[in-house]
């Protein structure tokens, strides 16, 4: 295996109570990636990245992380290598924005240990990175939808993961925060940092990402670069829509998408 490759996936198939819901994907994310997957709703990209994370069992096939099999990890291990945003989460217990991003640090220190200062080093550099420092005494039940879920990735981050995996992590923001968390994911990936996310915007995830996936029909549809990937048959197969598919005012090499009706 090549050695900068953080994440293998070989011949895996997910779905619930033994019915498959993905069959035979294969791919690797290697370190310093943004691997972007893309698909219509109910294609199974959730069922995917929870099987990714770790939170789900696959059917069959195998998930290496670092040249390890994924179950081969211990759970805190695992939490300490993978960060994780649910789709829609929510918070009902009224934390903290610092109480809540500070939960992250618990794979390597523990429930109830004692908080040490590269702990709140960890948290404090996780609440400047989502621009929250000025948040950190709100209440996390006093957010907005778009709020919570930067407090979310802000508590990823503080684990100091190799690994994050985000479901649709842009999907209650607005305009600016959308460009703003795809820039630090875009930073954070630069660093060394590999990253699997789904998303619904296929023109940020043309402008952001290194490697993508389409998936729908209960497979990977296309595999490759955006340019690959975002060809006007490959997407109307997929959504079952016209589309447009024209190049970036500003990057031409990149391909915007236009939606036209509906067939």
């Amino acid at each position: 295996m090549e050695a900068d490759v953080r994440l293998s996936v070989e011949r895996l198939t997910v779905g619930y109570h033994g019915k498959a819901v993905l069959s035979e994907i294969c791919f690797s994310v290697h370190k310093g990636e943004l691997f972007t997957l893309v698909g219509p709703n109910g294609s199974g990209k959730t069922t995917l990245l929870k099987a990714l994370a770790g939170l789900t069992q696959p059917i069959s096939g195998t998930i290496l992380l670092d040249s390890k099999p994924i179950t081969s990890y211990l759970s805190y291990e695992r939490a300490s290598k993978i960060g994780y945003v649910a789709q829609a989460s929510s918070i009902h217990w009224p934390f903290t924005v610092y109480e809540l991003v500070s939960q992250g640090r618990f794979p390597s220190r523990g429930w109830f240990g004692n908080e040490r200062q590269e702990d709140r080093i960890a948290v404090e550099e996780a609440l400047e990175i989502t621009d929250l420092s000025g948040y950190r005494e709100r209440l996390v039940t006093e957010l907005s939808g778009g709020e919570l879920q930067r407090v979310l990735i802000a508590r990823s981050l503080a684990q100091k993961p190799e690994l994050l995996i985000l479901d649709e992590p842009i999907s209650h923001l607005d305009i600016r925060y959308q460009i703003t968390t795809m820039e630090l994911l875009q930073k954070l990936i630069s660093q060394g940092l590999s990253a699997v996310i789904s998303l619904h915007d296929l023109n940020l995830a043309s402008l952001y990402a290194s490697t993508m996936s389409l998936v729908a029909k209960g497979c990977i549809v296309k595999h490759g670069t955006v340019q690959e990937v975002l060809r006007p048959e490959i997407l109307q197969e997929a959504y079952t829509i016209d589309v447009e598919v024209t190049p970036h005012p500003e990057h031409p090499n990149l391909p915007m998408i236009y939606y036209h009706r509906q067939r």
